[in-house]
């Protein structure tokens, strides 16, 4: 007796055992619907079956259709032969893409009809990686598609923009002006969206377009269609972001995206292009989280589709429509070192780029959090304080955030201490191991610059940077820009690129994370002459 599996929404359209002197055996009657017995499954005897399953399009507005890459090798063990075809017509084309090391398909035809078969014999069992982009694509395999156009993506929300200007809706009509009152105008528009997502909640139930009146009226509904009916009234051009969405993991209670397998590309967003002529950017307004500019942080190492803008349909690993870096951080750290062990330190973080939306909303919302993420990691088991002026914008639209902490006395802190640099512990995340088979995905993007000034009121201060190996995505300096009898200044530059590593290239970037790992903690000593006694 052998079973198969039979997939949801599949009609069993043959099943039979041919034995080995060639008789026809139907398979069993059971009441159980989801597996297939099979009779008479013995060494030399040949199962055939054919079934056929019905699957729900990706994309519920606009029909496109995506099947789970078919991966051509197991995991479980040794494959004798594996084979998937692509049956289609010219009128009702089917786009099968292969992975870059499938093997190549054999191409039948036989009147309007084409077959594409591709096939695999003894393939060894592989191991999946983690940190690993479209993990079906570094091993052979294909995938099956149907996909949509822009204008079939698009078409819904033109709709909408049209059926609205055809009538006058007066709860949409105050908006309205607002958003012509604020025309391109980044803060006013930032007021004009806070004010928006206080007033309505944010609920999707499908892909579509929602009516943005009732959205009004009921004070809950589809920000999005909203959003984008005022930035057109307001002659803004506007952008619709669709993304995978992330999933949380019950084995590590951590979130990531579901990947390529899935193929679910809900709308994230709607980007908004700003400012004045010569000077405008794109800017991200979160529907889902309620954020605006804030976009980037929650779609990070995520694929997205970017449509309406003027790159057109692009996928991007981590979507950015302005040229400038994404985030920053500049740290200043002004610490004095008592000669009993303790220490006193003020922190200036000021940060830049799209992580400071999401930054502003967790200090209004958990401050205390906030702090101790922030001072965990340089100042552990130490307590922190905010500043009186904690939190400020300066003129270039960066958050400025300010706080302090002390340390009480320590005899082991008395001629050494150890100084975390913000550590972003890389090698802990991506040099795990010596090698890969498969591509690693660097998800960071970091562009950090941190000043330290450490001083003490007697003795020498003295301290070893680090040479650190540069990779191509990974890059660190560290050196003592100033040195006198009782004050030491250090300069700490990071920056991280997001992007692919190659599996060759693996060693050399997972020996970099590792060396930049150990030089973000740094070790400051500090040598204090004895009191020379007065000679008699």
């Amino acid at each position: 007796m052998g079973e198969l599996a039979v997939p949801p929404n599949a009609e069993l359209v043959l099943a039979r055992t041919w034995t080995v002197d060639g008789r026809e055996v139907a398979p069993a009657e059971t009441p159980d619907k989801t597996t297939l017995s099979l009779r008479e499954v013995m060494p030399g005897a040949v199962v055939e079956y054919v079934q056929v399953q019905f699957m729900n399009p990706t994309d519920s507005v606009t029909g496109a259709t995506r099947a789970p890459p078919f991966l051509l090798r197991s995991r479980d063990g040794p494959t004798l032969q594996s084979r998937f075809e692509v049956l289609d017509t010219p009128h009702c084309a089917v786009l099968a893409q292969a992975s870059p090391n499938a093997p190549a398909p054999q191409r039948v035809a036989h009147g309007q009809w084409r077959l594409r078969t591709w096939t695999m014999k003894e393939a060894p069992s592989f191991r999946l990686e983690g940190d690993t982009p479209r993990p079906a694509w570094q091993l052979p395999a294909v995938q099956a598609s149907t996909y949509a156009s822009k204008a079939s993506v698009q078409g819904p929300w033109n709709e909408l923009l049209a059926r609205y200007r055809r009538q006058s809706t007066p709860s949409l009509t105050p908006w309205i002006l607002r958003a012509k009152q604020a025309h391109v105008k980044p803060n006013r528009w930032r007021e004009l969206l806070h004010s928006l997502f206080a007033s309505v909640g944010h609920q999707r139930p499908s892909s579509a377009p929602q009516d943005p009146a009732l959205a009004i009226q009921r004070g809950r509904g589809d920000r999005a269609s909203l959003i984008w009916l005022l930035a057109k009234e307001a002659s803004v051009q506007a952008c619709l972001v669709r993304a995978v969405p992330w999933h949380r993991q019950m084995t590590s209670n951590r979130h990531q995206w579901s990947g390529y397998d899935h193929n679910d590309y809900a709308l994230s967003a709607v980007a908004l292009k700003l400012g004045s002529l010569g000077n405008q950017r794109w800017y991200w307004v979160d529907v889902n989280a309620g954020l605006f500019d804030g976009l980037r942080p929650t779609l990070r190492a995520r694929p997205a589709l970017a449509l309406g803008c003027e790159q057109g349909n692009s996928w991007r690993t981590t979507p950015t429509l302005n040229s400038e870096t994404t985030d920053s951080r500049q740290v200043q750290v002004d610490l004095t070192w008592g000669l009993d062990g303790s220490y006193r330190a003020t922190v200036t973080d000021r940060i830049s780029g799209a992580l400071v939306a999401a930054v502003r909303r967790m200090r209004k919302r958990n401050p205390k959090t906030l702090l101790r993420q922030l001072s965990s990691l340089m100042f552990p088991l130490v307590k922190a304080r905010w500043s009186p002026d904690s939190t400020t914008l300066d003129e270039s639209n960066a958050l400025v955030l300010r706080y302090s902490v002390q340390a009480p006395a320590d005899r082991r802190r008395q001629n050494r201490i150890h100084l975390g640099l913000t550590p972003y512990r890389l090698g802990r995340r991506y040099g795990r191991s010596a090698s890969r088979q498969m591509r690693l995905l660097v998800s960071h993007d970091v562009n950090l610059q941190l000043n330290m000034t450490v001083t003490t009121p007697k003795g020498t201060l003295r301290a070893q940077t680090h040479k650190i190996p540069q990779h191509r995505l990974l890059k660190m300096k560290q050196h003592i820009a100033g040195q006198d009898s009782s004050k030491l200044v250090i300069e700490h530059r990071f920056n991280v690129q997001s992007g692919l590593v190659e599996a060759v290239d693996y060693p050399g970037f997972a020996y970099a994370a590792r060396s930049a790992d150990r030089a973000e903690i740094l070790g400051v000593e500090r040598e204090v002459l004895p009191r020379k006694r007065p000679s008699r």
